[in-house]
């Protein structure tokens, strides 16, 4: 009878550790197709044009974790962007390439000492500067005025 509950509570911590696992350990599923501009949104699609005129885009219908969304990227000012618009054209966020030395100091300091403790061999392939917030201001900003109000994430 001992061994019976041993074995449940087993099986039991088991199947929970692994239930867990599952939820922790999901990878973000994301799926982009190649569009052509018509595809896109009007709106996403003249934004892109007054802010970007001129750049080269490529324009992307996404899908991540069941939610939706169309993606222009371009090279502009020598700097990779991304500029994703929901499905019905407004502005989600802007990523732009950066390079390390292009982090603010502190940035830099708490990502590395953060990474140096889960695993000293790490590689860094890329990093983003994400910008949202309103699309008024993250223009402004992508036009040169940085002491606009807006999100900026790494």
């Amino acid at each position: 009878m001992a061994r019976k509950i041993i074995i449940n509570c087993c099986l039991t911590t088991l199947y929970l550790l692994i239930s867990f696992m599952s939820i922790y350990s999901q990878d973000k599923i994301e799926k982009e197709y190649s569009i052509n501009k018509e595809e896109a949104p009007q709106v996403a699609v003249e934004w892109i044009d007054v802010i970007f005129h001129q750049a080269k885009v490529k324009w992307y219908y996404e899908e991540t974790s069941g939610l939706k969304s169309f993606e222009a990227k371009l090279e502009w000012n020598d700097l990779k962007h991304s500029i994703e618009f929901d499905t019905t054209g407004t502005l989600e966020d802007v990523e732009i390439d950066i390079e390390w030395k292009d982090l603010p100091k502190d940035t830099w300091e708490t990502l590395s000492q953060t990474l140096h403790e889960e695993d000293d061999n790490f590689k860094i392939r890329k990093i983003q500067k994400q910008l949202s917030g309103n699309p008024d201001l993250v223009v402004q900003y992508i036009q040169g005025n940085k002491s606009v109000d807006i999100i900026h994430r790494y």
